[in-house]
């Protein structure tokens, strides 16, 4: 892995503070989001709206998120019809979910609206603040919030977008500071982050996902190569150690003058994890007690600990608020216990989230812990492509419950190669009847109730809406 070169962090910043700070949509009054309730989206239009803006949106399901965003003032549709596009709107920003088929897609396009799509929004924000960006396949989300707080205990008062609530943001995605700063979490879905500009990005680890999109492994791996080859000259580069597939396409980029700093368990990373250990590469020891379990946690509170060494931010107050971390909603939330059964409820939809995860919880709970895993694959054709690699991520569970399969941007013919039974029969494999189909939400949360005091841990897993299982039980 490149090693570090010598840091000029007064260069750096210097350099990133000269950014022009007006507001790219500043001149837009009125301005409607198309897919409002998804969970970047609801951060960007509170910030647009808490500057001025006279904001509203629309979706096609109501959330707590939606109601949380109707009581701060923003006009909220639950329907998507042309109707709701109309003259007085100066802008449409749509999520990137949304085809051009959709009513008021369509009809923005035929009013000849001005259009931005989500990632092209907050491209806007970004270039006009110094912006740390976090991307990678898994552990952005946990990895932007430790991010803020250690901004946070450093009195640099940061803007932040995050794909979770986060309780040291007051349970909120979102976040205005009054400092030139902008934290952010940066999804490559659809190449969404080649539109920021990022002075600083952390990368978290690259494994091929959304390939409903990207098609191959190496378009996935060529995104990243891109967004890297943008960050600027004396930028920095956060970089997980561990990683062989970040290490080719560090070892790839174009020569530059931006920094790279390693961080992991690898003998040449410049910041050095081994077990709850930090050796920093100028000779000093951070011991770090995470609250929140799983080896995966301390590597991402370590890459926040390299970006605060590097920016020279002070340590103890990193170090012990990282320590007291709690945890975003959906990223290993403990919803209650039933009994001596404790209710957990985790975002994991990628194979090797759900591995790390269940790890995660025998790492809390103890190697003897029996748990329920109920999983809610996302996407069919992402089912479908990493069929293999399911089968063998629930080696941890006592029992796996799928109860169905989540639609999103799934075709007729993606939906025709996969099915529940044949995921279930295919994780049988690996280990006999560890799997049952569970045939849906409402029966399997009947089967759950009634099987809660067998198991130890409940933990339910996915993308869609399974959360809601998890509530029901933990009531």
């Amino acid at each position: 892995m490149i090693n570090l070169v010598k840091l000029d962090v007064g260069l750096i910043l210097n350099a990133i503070s000269s950014i022009n700070m007006l507001d790219n949509l500043k001149k837009y009054k009125n301005i409607h989001f198309i897919g409002l309730g998804g969970i970047g989206m609801s951060a960007l239009a509170q910030i647009l709206h808490s500057q001025g803006h006279i904001v509203s949106g629309s979706d096609r399901y109501h959330s707590p998120l939606l109601t949380k965003l109707e009581q701060t003032g923003i006009y909220v549709m639950i329907s998507q019809d042309a109707s709701n596009i109309t003259p007085k709107h100066d802008l449409i920003i749509y999520s990137s979910a949304i085809d051009e088929k959709n009513p008021e897609f369509e009809a923005s396009k035929n009013l000849h609206k001005e259009m931005l799509s989500y990632p092209e929004a907050v491209g806007l924000l970004s270039q006009n603040l110094k912006t740390i960006a976090i991307c990678g396949t898994h552990g952005k989300t946990t990895t932007t919030a430790l991010a803020a707080i250690a901004f946070l205990q450093n009195s640099c008062d940061p803007n932040v977008i995050v794909g979770a609530l986060i309780p040291e943001l007051g349970k909120s995605n979102y976040r205005i500071g009054k400092s030139d700063w902008l934290i952010l979490e940066a999804c490559e879905y659809k190449n969404a982050f080649h539109n920021y500009f990022p002075s600083i990005a952390i990368i978290t680890n690259i494994e091929p996902d959304h390939l409903d999109f990207f098609r191959t492994a190496e378009a996935y791996f060529k995104s990243f190569t891109k967004f890297l080859s943008q960050i600027p000259e004396n930028g920095i580069i956060i970089a997980n150690a561990d990683d062989a597939n970040l290490e080719k396409i560090l070892q790839n980029l174009p020569k530059s003058e931006r920094k790279i700093i390693t961080y992991g368990t690898s003998k040449n990373a410049n910041f050095r994890l081994e077990e709850n250990k930090i050796y920093h590469q100028d000779g000093k020891q951070t011991i770090l007690e995470m609250t929140v379990p799983g080896k995966h946690n301390l590597m991402n509170a370590t890459a926040v600990i390299t970006l605060a060494h590097t920016l020279n931010l002070d340590f103890h107050l990193v170090k012990t608020h990282l320590e007291k971390y709690q945890g975003a909603s959906r990223r290993f939330e403990i919803k209650g216990q039933i009994n001596k059964t404790t209710i957990i409820d985790d975002y994991a939809h990628h194979p090797t989230e759900i591995r790390t995860t269940l790890a995660a919880v025998k790492s809390k709970f103890g190697t003897n812990t029996k748990i329920l895993c109920i999983f809610q694959p996302h996407q069919y054709s992402r089912t479908h492509q990493l069929l293999q690699e399911f089968a063998t991520s629930f080696q941890d569970a006592t029992k796996v419950i799928i109860p169905n399969i989540y639609e999103a941007r799934d075709t007729a013919e993606d939906k025709a190669k996969i099915n529940v039974d044949l995921l279930v029969e295919t994780i049988n494999e690996t280990r006999p009847n560890l799997a049952q189909n569970g045939k849906d939400l409402e029966n399997t949360l009947k089967t759950a109730q009634n099987e809660l005091n067998n198991f130890d841990v409940v933990i339910t897993m996915g993308a869609g809406d399974i959360n809601q299982l998890s509530e029901k039980l933990s009531t």
